[in-house]
């Protein structure tokens, strides 16, 4: 009789693998939208209002932090589409797996929604 737990120990490794890489786009896009904001106030100094509901923050200011985001991302688009491609590979992957294995359970999401691309 064969038994299917190292197989389905496989999978938990495969999952948890994929889930980690998505956890590191997300950190990157954080890590994005941080850089783009340090350079919006670092490129645009002003008088800056300290206090509860206090914000000098522009249209022009927003422009330029968009600015920001688009050159901060283009400048790491090879890192996030290699991991794009490797997040895609081990999705695949898992899925080859559990048909292999006939898992029927729900497989989990692997959510790679990025704000900043």
């Amino acid at each position: 009789m064969r038994t299917f737990l190292p197989d389905r120990i496989r999978l938990r490794h495969m999952e948890t693998a994929c889930r980690q890489n998505c956890e590191h786009l997300r950190i990157i896009d954080r890590q994005i939208l941080k850089q783009a904001e340090r350079l919006t106030i670092n490129d645009r100094p002003k008088v800056r209002q300290y206090g509860r509901h206090a914000t000098t923050w522009t249209p022009a200011d927003e422009r330029h932090y968009q600015t920001c985001v688009d050159a901060v991302f283009e400048a790491r688009r090879p890192e996030i589409d290699a991991l794009r491609r490797k997040i895609d590979r081990q999705r695949t992957a898992i899925e080859l797996l559990r048909l292999r294995l006939r898992i029927n359970e729900p497989s989990p999401d692997f959510d790679i929604i990025m704000i900043s691309g």
